[in-house]
């Protein structure tokens, strides 16, 4: 990663947070977002400090990238609720992040391709690799990071009711997961059922 321009940015950012956490009245949507810059923070000093093998540093650099996706889905989720309104800091705060998760993405794919002395099998674990990568943001994309851990939930664990999903994902909200379980009904990913006044979910693939 670029240190100068990644720090400026990752500064930037995390004062932007703050002053949104400061719009939130919220106290559980507060103090999530105060975790996840946090973790943010503590994800990317271990990026930086890192003197690791290029593997151990993608690891870390994935995790960093997991932060932002993370932190990205969470400003989505405090817009819709109407508990932080789309503002100059609020569109500043998401390009800031989006940034820092295009530099990651960048250093990550440089790593992928640097040469190793087993050079055979690591350009066929790339081409895998690539397709995977073109494959899956795509869906991320349209999902959302809590949406796609939701189904893939629903789909470990087929006929899953309703409360054993909120109980689940406690970390958010009942209404965001219920918000999450209805896109999915829409994007036509999971179906549900009705029994006894129970509503259960699977996947359309199960």
């Amino acid at each position: 990663m670029n240190t100068e321009i990644e720090a400026k940015y990752l500064t930037r950012a995390v004062v932007s947070l703050i002053k949104l956490q400061g719009l939130i009245k919220d106290t559980f949507f507060s103090r999530k977002l105060s975790e996840k810059i946090y973790k943010l923070m503590a994800d990317y000093l271990a990026v930086q400090s890192s003197n690791k093998d290029g593997f151990v540093q993608q690891g870390l650099l994935q995790k960093f990238t997991t932060d932002l996706d993370f932190l990205l889905e969470l400003l989505q989720d405090l817009n819709y609720l109407r508990l932080v309104p789309i503002s100059p800091l609020f569109l500043d705060t998401t390009k800031l992040i989006l940034l820092l998760k295009l530099s990651s993405m960048k250093t990550s794919t440089t790593l992928t391709s640097t040469p190793t002395l087993n050079t055979r099998p690591v350009k066929n674990e790339s081409i895998e690799s690539s397709v995977s990568v073109k494959r899956q943001p795509r869906l991320s994309r349209k999902l959302g990071k809590s949406r796609q851990m939701i189904l893939d939930f629903i789909k470990s664990y087929p006929d899953t009711r309703t409360k054993d999903i909120v109980r689940e994902f406690s970390a958010l909200s009942d209404r965001s997961v219920k918000r999450n379980l209805t896109e999915l009904l829409r994007y036509g990913l999971v179906k549900k059922r009705v029994d006894s006044k129970a509503v259960y979910y699977s996947s359309i693939d199960s």
